[in-house]
């Protein structure tokens, strides 16, 4: 026995498939092999229709925008309500893009600083830790952080 062949009724192209799946789609979509055979639409066909491109793009053949939504429907495993219009895919419940404008970027002008009024804020935000050879003690000595920024403003040996 020869094996059957599916051909897609937009596209014409075919391909060779077995009983078993044949009857296992007909029997998922609830139609009989027969119609199958007769009403078949390829996987790749149904995709490009469900993403929009117009099926005067893939065939010259005529089909209403009612065949085309029965088509796909009984190809396609989407369960989606959705229609054609002028051979274009539609869904039923077309998502609103509404597009909230950005609120736009406040920019501050930065005021010219001294050095002094720089190396406060940044004492305040960081804290500068300096270890010294203290030669009375004969050990390392934590500085504070405004001995450190006495020394640096100063510039008696900053670092």
């Amino acid at each position: 026995m020869k094996a059957p062949k599916l051909t897609c009724v937009i596209s014409g192209q075919s391909r060779v498939t077995s009983e078993n799946y044949l009857r296992s789609k007909a029997d998922r979509l609830g139609k009989s092999v027969e119609w199958l055979l007769n009403n078949y639409v390829s996987k790749n066909i149904c995709s490009k229709l469900r993403k929009g491109v117009a099926v005067s793009t893939i065939t010259d053949t005529v089909f209403s925008d009612s065949q085309l939504a029965d088509l796909v429907r009984n190809n396609s495993k989407c369960r989606e309500e959705f229609s054609f219009v002028d051979g274009v895919y539609t869904p039923a419940k077309a998502k609103a893009v509404t597009k909230t404008p950005k609120a736009p970027k406040v920019v501050a002008v930065k005021k010219e600083t001294t050095l002094e009024e720089a190396v406060t804020k940044a004492v305040e935000n960081v804290p500068t830790v300096k270890y010294e050879w203290d030669s009375e003690k004969e050990t390392t000595v934590l500085k504070t952080s405004s001995e450190v920024l006495d020394e640096m403003v100063n510039n008696k040996n900053p670092f």
